[in-house]
């Protein structure tokens, strides 16, 4: 410790982009000095950051090296993340500084979906049928099975990329070769596909106490592809089925060892009950933790995992509800073509209700098919009092935002 710059306490926070900023100015706020690693040196996160370090997020190793190099000079109290599917990176991170975090085997539980399934499986918790694939005739297979439609996806990736339904044996091959590009296993998933409504559950664990923050409903289009269209936050569903959607939670959080800090889980309410889509360990992405619960709810589960990863208790008035609002995200979907003009914007935020429009693109970008949801160009992020009247607010903003293309 004589060796150290100073004992202030300090925080590595992986991933510098939209999502990851807000937890490097609250981090900030809390007082941590804050170390921020991304591969683009003029990401936002790394714009803000006391002090920025170029490296990939997804450079294990090097980020294993770079925790014991970083304990040389300052007080390292935690490592961190959210909205970033890198819970492997953090895990080992935090494993090779021995600092608080879940196992890295626990991470890799999450991140690689077919052993999510597995272990889901043998706990119990009913889920589709599924099985890995790396070809042709495996998922032909498959399909005797399961009749089509199914889901295939890669096995470790995030943002639906690669992901879409198989409707018929034409689509086979093209769809297995795009999954496996996107897997870096070079494997895809297959699953039967699932139909209902579907939300998005987010919880923090602290030991034995495994906290509900917030269940949000999520909708999606753009068939055969899984497209997010939209968030609403909190969710619409019945106190009943939110004590299932949390009761199913608590029990695959359990199941793949998460004992500290975020888990997230992807539900789908189908004719048998609800089951879980996917699930990770770190807060969710699309403005869900950044923005939406604090506009809907006034709470901060960024500072609430922030502590959480640097050793403190779980402090509930971080996750306690002020007050109850609906908050909302819609993504505007540009029509293909070359991004000419945008015209909107500001006449859009000075509706009552709209807090924010996000824009991930520019004039000059090519808007393609979409087929991911990393692909959407623009999000109108508002709240209301009510969910008729949060919609409205989002139906007047898109009325006044013109994305041309040509």
């Amino acid at each position: 410790m004589d060796n150290l710059i100073d004992n202030k306490k300090t925080i590595l926070i992986v991933g510098g982009g939209e999502l990851t900023l807000p937890a490097v100015i609250i981090a900030k706020e809390m007082g941590l000095r804050t170390i921020v690693t991304d591969i683009n040196p003029n990401s936002l996160g790394m714009i803000e950051a006391d002090i920025p370090l170029v490296l990939s997020t997804n450079d294990i190793e090097g980020h294993r090296r770079e925790i014991k190099n970083l304990q040389k000079k300052y007080n390292m109290v935690g490592v961190f993340t959210e909205g970033a599917d890198i819970e492997i990176t953090i895990a080992e991170t935090a494993d090779a500084g021995n600092l608080p975090g879940i196992k890295p085997i626990v991470a890799k539980r999450c991140n690689d979906k077919v052993l999510m399934r597995e272990v889901l499986h043998e706990a119990g918790i009913i889920g589709p049928k599924f099985r890995e694939v790396t070809t042709k005739e495996e998922i032909i297979d498959f399909i005797k099975k399961v009749p089509l439609p199914i889901f295939i996806k890669p096995v470790d990736n995030c943002g639906s990329r690669g992901v879409r339904q198989i409707e018929k044996i034409e689509d086979i091959e093209e769809s297995l070769k795009v999954a496996m590009k996107n897997s870096t296993t070079n494997t895809a998933l297959l699953e039967e596909l699932l139909i209902g409504e579907k939300q998005t559950v987010e919880m923090l664990v602290d030991e034995e106490t495994i906290h509900l923050c917030n269940i949000i409903d999520t909708y999606h289009g753009f068939e055969p592809y899984a497209v997010e269209t939209g968030i609403l936050c909190p969710t619409a569903l019945p106190e009943s089925m939110q004590k299932k959607l949390y009761d199913l939670s608590v029990r695959a959080t359990k199941a793949v060892g998460i004992n500290t800090g975020a888990s997230k889980l992807d539900t789908i309410i189908t004719k048998d009950g609800p089951m879980v889509i996917e699930m990770t360990a770190r807060l969710s992405g699309g403005f869900h933790c950044q923005y939406l619960s604090p506009m809907a709810l006034g709470t901060n589960d960024i500072r609430a995992a922030i502590k959480l990863a640097i050793g403190e208790k779980l402090d509930l008035d971080d996750v306690t509800p002020k007050f109850k609002k609906y908050s909302m995200s819609r993504p505007i979907f540009p029509k293909k073509g070359k991004v000419t003009k945008i015209e909107g914007i500001k006449e859009a935020l000075k509706i009552d209700g709209v807090k924010h429009i996000i824009l991930r693109g520019k004039v000059g970008d090519i808007i393609d098919d979409y087929k991911n949801c990393v692909t959407r160009f623009c999000f109108i992020l508002a709240v209301a009092d009510s969910i008729e009247e949060v919609n409205k607010i989002c139906d007047n903003a898109e009325n006044l935002i013109n994305i041309i293309t040509e």
